[in-house]
């Protein structure tokens, strides 16, 4: 699953449902860049969440000319 930008993990007996979260524009309260690893074989999963130089990626979209809130967001994860 993806595009909700929350990370998450549902197992439904031996069925797995998770959702990696975002790298960027993060929507639970953590600025930091979200993924997942999948061991396929095990059915398990695990989300990993990293700082990164958001003032970089801020200074990027403004050189883009994107709109301000994109970047702004970043720095509160909301």
């Amino acid at each position: 699953m993806g595009h909700t930008h929350v990370p998450f993990i549902i197992k439904f007996g031996d069925k797995l449902v998770f959702n990696p979260g975002s790298v960027g524009q993060p929507r639970y309260g953590n600025s930091k860049a979200s993924f997942a690893f999948l061991d396929v074989l095990a059915k398990e999963d695990v989300i990993y969440r990293v700082k990164y130089d958001i003032d970089k990626v801020v200074t990027a979209f403004e050189d883009e000319k994107l709109p301000s809130f994109l970047g702004e967001r970043l720095y509160s994860g909301i």
